[in-house]
């Protein structure tokens, strides 16, 4: 699988910070078009991805505090997926290698069916909670009426989370390869020489 943004220094967009000690890395795709049920799916597809490259980058081999992930629809359905990491120089290889495992493995192997439900837990969750105040509630009222979706939709919110399957994340993540740009802040010397740096299988 060719990955341009992540395969090579050309692919990368790079802002210079002189002596900057933690490479800030930032991906980028956009998404098919989106309605409520699309919307719903790509929120598990972010939870999918955040759990496992914070698994990963984070609790494997220590190269982040932390990974965040995010998915954005907007009026009309433009949506897209962020993903977000800041990152020591020493580890920004192993880094870079680790997001290109992560896009070959899944987009050839596919998501299991047990990360999506993770994902599908941890949205279900979260939206719980993000309605626990009427003006919260009111928000995402007046967000579906901008949207021109029903307002009535925000009650099949669990149910639409339910319904996600595999079969839809990993055509989404499909999608999403084929678009990915990648944003480095950082050191540009160190950044390119991480890009330039042969793949190796990192030591646990």
């Amino acid at each position: 699988l060719s990955l341009a943004a992540l395969d090579g220094a050309r692919g990368a967009i790079v802002t210079h910070r002189p002596g900057a000690s933690q490479a800030e890395i930032e991906l980028r795709c956009l998404l098919p078009p989106a309605d409520l049920t699309r919307s719903i799916s790509y929120d598990v597809l972010s939870s999918v991805v955040g759990g496992w490259l914070t698994d990963d980058l984070r609790h494997r081999y220590g190269s982040t505090y932390g990974v965040h992930t995010s998915a954005t629809t907007l009026r009309g359905g433009t949506s897209y997926l962020r993903i977000q990491a800041n990152v020591d120089n020493g580890r920004l290889p192993l880094a870079l290698g680790q997001l290109r495992g992560f896009w070959r493995r899944f987009v050839v192997e596919g998501v299991s069916a047990d990360s999506v439900r993770r994902g599908r837990d941890s949205v279900m969750v979260g939206r719980l909670r993000a309605y626990e105040t009427s003006p919260a509630v009111v928000n995402a009222l007046v967000w579906r009426w901008n949207a021109g979706w029903p307002l009535e939709s925000i009650d099949q919110i669990p149910d639409e989370i339910a319904s996600v399957e595999p079969a839809q994340i990993d055509a989404t993540l499909r999608a999403c390869a084929g678009n990915l740009v990648l944003g480095i802040t950082g050191d540009e010397g160190v950044i390119r020489a991480a890009l330039a740096a042969p793949e190796s299988s990192p030591t646990p």
